[in-house]
């Protein structure tokens, strides 16, 4: 159960980061930048709070102190606001004011209440363990030493590279984005996944990878194609990457 909710956390503060990177002219701001941080601070925290780290207080004031001031300033409510609107976005339908704002607000109490709530219920119940936090570890270093922050690092990385370049529509980055980077975060996972069973079985998935090539070519060039043809080039490309996953 625990495991569960910590990669529903970690995919609604993705989420909450792409939704806070998808508008490129909020970089010309500081406090839009600070957003980011707050951001990254509440993934940060999610590693440390999984681990039980009895020094997760560091993140948690942190990222407490940002997402009051920024609260104030507006970013947090324009990105909470915008993430509330996915859902009516996704499913094609008129966004209902009063859905929005309960949405909005469950998000708010997840991504700020909730670490706050773990932490003082893992304290009461003597959960939280004996911490070899330090300040650096705190303040993002646990991202690249702890092996599944680090793997989640790369394909957030991939998954980042894969957002601007759709939002730079251009084709051939595209093309290359659609092509490349499914198949790199295959390899990744597959990396990850065989170092967790410490076996040395080198390139487990190479077949497959390249079957993951041949199924994201066939779903960039169907989207020329209009009718059957699209259709069943759509099919093949699903009925492959099914295979593989």
């Amino acid at each position: 159960m625990k495991q569960k909710v910590f990669w529903l956390d970690l995919a609604v503060c993705s989420l909450w980061l792409f939704v806070a990177l998808a508008n490129c002219s909020w970089w010309s701001l500081p406090t839009h930048f600070l957003m980011v941080v707050t951001v990254v601070m509440r993934i940060i925290l999610s590693f440390t709070l999984y681990r039980g780290e009895k020094r997760s207080w560091i993140p948690l004031t942190v990222f407490s102190a940002l997402f009051a001031l920024l609260s104030v300033e507006g970013p947090v409510m324009r990105t909470t606001g915008d993430f509330a609107d996915l859902p009516f976005v996704v499913m094609g339908i008129n966004n209902d004011h009063l859905t929005h704002n309960i949405i909005k607000c469950i998000l708010l109490a997840w991504l700020f209440l909730g670490p706050i709530a773990v932490y003082i219920v893992g304290l009461i119940r003597k959960t939280m363990k004996s911490s070899t936090l330090t300040w650096k570890d705190a303040l993002g270093a646990i991202l690249w030493k702890d092996k599944g922050a680090k793997a989640y690092c790369q394909l957030m990385l991939i998954a980042i590279c894969a957002l601007y370049a759709g939002l730079a529509m251009d084709m051939r980055m595209c093309r290359f984005a659609c092509v490349v980077l499914p198949p790199l975060s295959l390899y990744l996972i597959a990396r990850y996944m065989t170092s967790c069973k410490d076996t040395t079985e080198k390139n487990p998935v190479v077949g497959k990878l390249w079957m993951m090539v041949a199924a994201m070519v066939l779903f960039f060039y169907a989207q020329r194609y209009a009718g059957m043809w699209r259709v069943w080039m759509l099919v093949a490309s699903i009925a492959m990457v099914a295979y593989v996953c």
